[in-house]
């Protein structure tokens, strides 16, 4: 799959992410802000760690090891495993229930030309900033960590 977006978490504070969202792919008009995407983020951080950064930027936060960890003693390790799971079988409206659930509120700030208006235009950038019920889902949510994504929105499927 090609790459979609380039994601950087910029910040957690509690149950609170900021991360950064910026479009690398010309099919891509927009950062969506919505709980699904939200939650995508969290799963594909923490598939990232699992699996040692392999679809990860080189440079990280915390070293490849110590994510590893983070990602197999994770105290919601099944529950994210189960999200992993769903997204994979591209049954968008489990997946979607899930983070209705699970995502309080999303926003985006910083929007810079999101959405995308013309053919030719700069990609899109954005900042989503969401909220979950349980900040013990994020213990792996590390800011400065950064990985590409090709996801996509599975509320739509």
């Amino acid at each position: 799959m090609s790459t979609l977006f380039h994601i950087r978490i910029e910040l957690v504070v509690g149950p609170t992410v900021w991360a950064r969202f910026e479009v690398c792919h010309p099919d891509q008009w927009d950062v969506p802000a919505t709980k699904t995407f939200a939650l995508l983020a969290i799963v594909e951080a923490y598939d990232n760690m699992k699996e040692g950064f392999v679809y990860a930027e080189q440079r990280q936060p915390i070293r490849r090891d110590e994510a590893i960890k983070l990602a197999t003693t994770h105290p919601h390790r099944a529950k994210l495993e189960r999200w992993l799971e769903l997204y994979r079988r591209f049954d968008g409206p489990a997946f979607a229930a899930e983070a209705n659930e699970e995502i309080l509120e999303v926003q985006l700030v910083n929007e810079d030309g999101n959405p995308k208006q013309e053919e030719g235009d700069p990609y899109p950038k954005a900042t989503m900033v969401f909220t979950v019920k349980d900040a013990t889902i994020l213990t792996h949510v590390v800011g400065g960590f950064s990985f590409g994504s090709a996801m996509c929105d599975c509320s739509l499927w």
